[in-house]
């Protein structure tokens, strides 16, 4: 088999270790052997010291608890990687790259690899695959997460994106984002984890070790809501008998530790789910499952929502966004299989074209 290195972010996230997995078993089904590169940051002496003492205040200063629970959610997100994630060499952005040749293709995404987390040039050259040839350079499905570029980073962009063999995008903005910068049309492409079939996801999916009700409601909210949607979902729990889980509540510990293969499982047999991530949407979807996406509070996170409207458009479920005191239904699914097989096909088409 072919070999290909997949450049992605690589952190402690949900979203983030499933599309990697669906990144690496979609290239698997057009004959690539993929590993997946781990990055690190060389930091400068004095954000090192500042590193330190900010974790030694933090554990030691009421939030001793809190860091531990951090740390044992890592390994669990560990752990799923080491299971169902081959990783390939960890890399350091800031000493040079060596380009290495048995790799038919480097690909980058799909998560948002060009969000430049931590400022850092070296870091953006890195997602855009600066350090090996043009015409290795694939970018499948990454999610920009940007309005706009910034000034600054602007001439970086420009470079990167011109610099690619192949260009796609998981959001319509960021597709005319890219467009506006440097006048190449990006692929549209629907998020990864979307391409893979139900039963591909179920092979992996593992029951939580804590305890889990025959029927209960599923919340996995990223970002702060509205009290009232807390009062709607405890009525929705009490007529319906269902138990709550709520998998992103730091005073919940055992449900927070929820691992990436333990969260679909939830999914795929919550008898309803509340979210703000386009991710629970995204499998929400995969599992045929009745849900409703709520508004995050802060303002922040509302470019966020513009990832969950692009979703909705594309399977005509725009009746998923919560609405108070608007009855709580059910999900039509009618052409949700005739979708899916439509994205399937742009993707395997993009991949045959660019990747042969």
């Amino acid at each position: 088999m072919r070999k290909v290195a997949l450049i992605t972010l690589y952190d402690s996230n949900i979203g983030n270790r499933l599309q990697n997995y669906a990144v690496q078993q979609i290239l698997q089904q057009h004959g690539f052997q993929s590993c997946t590169y781990w990055y690190t940051l060389k930091l400068t002496a004095a954000k090192k010291l500042k590193s330190a003492v900010k974790i030694i205040l933090g554990c030691f200063i009421s939030r001793y608890r809190t860091c531990f629970v951090q740390w044992k959610r890592k390994k669990g997100f560990e752990k799923f990687t080491e299971k169902h994630i081959k990783k390939g060499k960890k890399i350091n952005v800031y000493k040079k790259i060596r380009f290495e040749d048995e790799f038919a293709y480097y690909v980058t995404g799909s998560d948002q690899v060009w969000h430049n987390w931590h400022n850092f040039e070296q870091e953006l050259e890195y997602f855009y695959l600066q350090f090996v040839p043009r015409e290795k350079r694939i970018a499948f499905a990454p999610s920009i997460g940007l309005n706009k570029f910034p000034d600054k980073d602007t001439e970086i962009h420009r470079r990167g994106l011109n610099g690619m063999k192949a260009l796609s995008c998981r959001e319509k903005a960021g597709c005319e984002l890219i467009q506006e910068l440097t006048g190449r049309e990006a692929e549209l492409l629907s998020d990864p984890t979307l391409l893979l079939d139900k039963s591909e996801w179920i092979k992996i999916e593992k029951k939580p070790e804590y305890e889990v009700s025959d029927k209960y409601i599923l919340l996995y909210f990223l970002g702060r809501t509205e009290s009232y949607v807390n009062h709607t979902i405890n009525k929705y729990a009490e007529e319906h008998n269902c138990k709550i889980i709520n998998i992103f509540d730091r005073n919940l510990e055992k449900q927070y530790l929820t691992a990436p293969d333990e969260f679909i499982y939830l999914i795929h047999h919550a008898a309803y789910i509340f979210t703000d991530s386009f991710h629970a949407c995204a499998f929400s979807i995969i599992f045929e499952k009745d849900f409703l996406v709520c508004s995050r509070e802060e303002a922040a996170h509302e470019k966020m929502g513009t990832r969950i409207d692009n979703l909705f458009e594309k399977f005509q479920m725009e009746s998923r966004w919560y609405v108070p005191n608007r009855q709580i239904d059910c999900c039509n699914y009618k052409k949700r299989k005739i979708i899916l097989e439509e994205e399937k096909k742009k993707a395997d088409e993009f991949i045959d074209r660019y990747m042969k």
